[in-house]
Formats: structure tokens, sequence, C-alpha cells
């Protein structure tokens, strides 16, 4: 039996997503509102974005991360939690809301992220190397008025630090090192909605069968992995 390439499984599964997903709102044209923990800083962002790249757009942060001190100055911005926030009318997905099924569709978030759909949970995302598809088959979630779209993004050492606290042994790559250009703790680490070649964020009405999936009807959202 002939073992199919990963150039003929690509193309098959590229074949499915035109084929499947008959209707597209992109979410990630219209302008998204940047906001702090506090909402003592409001800005207005565009995607993709990273928030130190939308603040310093914006003056609030003068200094280079990269150049001297700059790291330790703007630090602070790595330690808050940021939300990401955009709103559309219904008659917008009002064709999708009558789809079988309705997939929201998010293309990278780094790292952690709560993603809320009209005051609902409905993902919780962790790795920032793979893309989100949630079913959404509770027609309830989507409004026939104004409809908000959250992507709360939490600080990575906090929330790495609650995590080792959970386990009985020590995870060395969950552990905080000396101050510096690293992975663990930079201001230049995560805390960003990303944007490649397929759509980023967006709503698909899609006639793919939801048995076949994890699929979300309120509380105790599961994510579809990319390639499901």
């Amino acid at each position: 039996m002939m073992v199919p390439t990963i150039l003929q499984m690509l193309l098959l599964l590229s074949a499915l997503q035109h084929v499947c997903c008959l209707l597209r709102l992109d979410l990630s044209q219209p302008a998204w509102q940047l906001s702090s923990s506090n909402r003592s800083i409001s800005l207005q962002a565009r995607l993709p974005a990273h928030v130190l790249g939308v603040l310093a757009a914006a003056g609030v942060v003068q200094q280079d991360p990269l150049y001297g001190y700059g790291e330790l100055e703007t630090r602070w911005v790595s330690q808050d939690t940021w939300n990401f926030t955009v709103t559309w009318p219904g008659q917008q997905h009002r064709q999708l809301a009558a789809c079988r099924h309705v997939l929201l569709v998010l293309h990278s978030i780094d790292t952690f992220g709560r993603v809320v759909l009209n005051g609902r949970h409905v993902l919780a995302a962790d790795n920032a190397h793979r893309s989100w598809w949630v079913v959404l088959r509770d027609p309830s979630l989507l409004r026939d008025g104004a409809n908000m779209l959250s992507v709360v993004l939490q600080p990575g050492v906090a929330t790495a630090l609650r995590s080792k606290a959970l386990n009985a042994y020590s995870i060395p790559t969950m552990a905080v090192s000396a101050a510096g250009g690293d992975d663990t703790g930079n201001v230049l680490a995560g805390l960003s909605i990303l944007c490649g070649e397929r759509c980023l964020v967006a709503l698909m009405c899609t006639t793919l069968h939801a048995s076949r999936h994890q699929t979300l009807g309120g509380t105790g959202a599961q994510p579809l992995p990319l390639l499901a």
C-alpha cells in the first residue's frame, strides 16, 4: 500500500479547509483595543500585535529593551495582564449563525491566554507554537447585537510559577533565572497575538460533524488541534 507523502497530506488538508469552511468572518481586520489590567492604559491596536510594540508606538514605552538597562526599565510590561478586545455587530455573522457548526479560529497566542466570547470562557491557551480551533455549538454564544471577543494575556513568569507550585517535583524549565536576555522572564517574551499565512482570528462555518471533535457547549471548553 502506498504511503501518502507529507505534500499530499498537506494538499488534502488544504482542500478540506476550503470545502468545509464555507463562510468566514475575519476578526483580525477590525481595530482591536489593548488595555492593562487596571485599564489605566487603553490603546488601539492592529493585529498582529505585540504588547510592547503597541506601547512603544504610542509613546507609553520609550526605552529600548535591547539597549543598556532598557529590559529592566520595561519589565513591568511582562509582569502585567493585558487584554486584547474586538467588537463587531451581529449582522456580520448572521449567515454563520445558520451554519451547522461555527469554528472560532485563532492562529497563535503567545503564550498563556484566556479567550472570552461575549463574557463566556471558551479557551485556555498555553502554547504559542500552534493554532487553536474551538467548535461553538451553542448558538447563544453569538448575539444579534454587539459581540465582543477578548484575549487576556497573562504574565508568563507568574503563570509558570503557579503551575510549578502544583507539582510535587521540580521542573527546571519553570524556574526563573537571573535577570538577563532569556525567554524565562524578559520583557520580549510572550504577550502577543501573532499572524501567519492562515487567518489569524476568525469565525468559520463548517459542515464537519461535531462528534469527531471536542465541542463547546458552555463551560469546560477544550481546544481543537489545527490538524484534527
